[in-house]
């Protein structure tokens, strides 16, 4: 009854409407007149980090292992639901280990949980620094080797071959952290 109180309920409706349009965007086959309304996939992103961030900078973090096996037990069970559903949804017989992992999405918000928690516990205090430094990789990365001058694809940061978007994700979360 005490975790309730002190639960943030706004971050609950801005998860839930995060996950929204990332699922929204991944629906195009459920509009096939009107495929530009299944949009919104890559503001539903910053903003599930954005308060991913928010949220695990609350409390001071214990031993990495006991904080990070935290995260996958919060996670990965909904994941491996939500591949399973799917893959019975579509007929498929074929889950594949990435689908299982939850993609590429899934896959590096793991990641990011490594690096805030090192962030959390040594950098804390210089946070504003860090977001500054994470910022200069992305704007450097994007001028130096933007990732699409040589591609035909007009998707933008979701082109096919770049992880480039993950650099600003990760400023995404370190600002929710802020």
């Amino acid at each position: 009854m005490d975790k309730l109180k002190t639960r943030d309920i706004s971050i609950d409706v801005l998860k839930f409407f995060a996950v929204f349009l990332i699922i929204n965007s991944h629906a195009d086959i459920c509009y096939p007149k009107y495929s530009m309304l299944a949009t919104g996939g890559a503001i539903g992103d910053c903003l599930f980090l954005f308060a991913s961030g928010y949220t695990l900078f609350w409390k001071q973090p214990t031993r990495f292992d006991n904080w990070y096996k935290r995260r996958v037990n919060r996670i990965y069970p909904s994941v491996i639901m939500c591949a399973l559903v799917g893959a019975l949804l579509s007929m498929s017989t074929s889950v594949t280990l990435l689908r299982l992992g939850g993609g590429e999405f899934v896959l590096f918000i793991m990641l990011y949980y490594v690096l805030l928690y090192w962030v959390q516990k040594y950098l804390v205090c210089h946070l504003g620094k860090v977001m500054t430094f994470v910022a200069i990789v992305s704007l450097a990365v994007y001028i130096f080797w933007f990732p699409y001058k040589y591609e035909t694809s007009s998707k933008g940061l979701y082109g096919i071959s770049t992880f480039y978007r993950w650099i600003p994700y990760f400023g995404f979360m370190l600002l929710g952290a802020w």
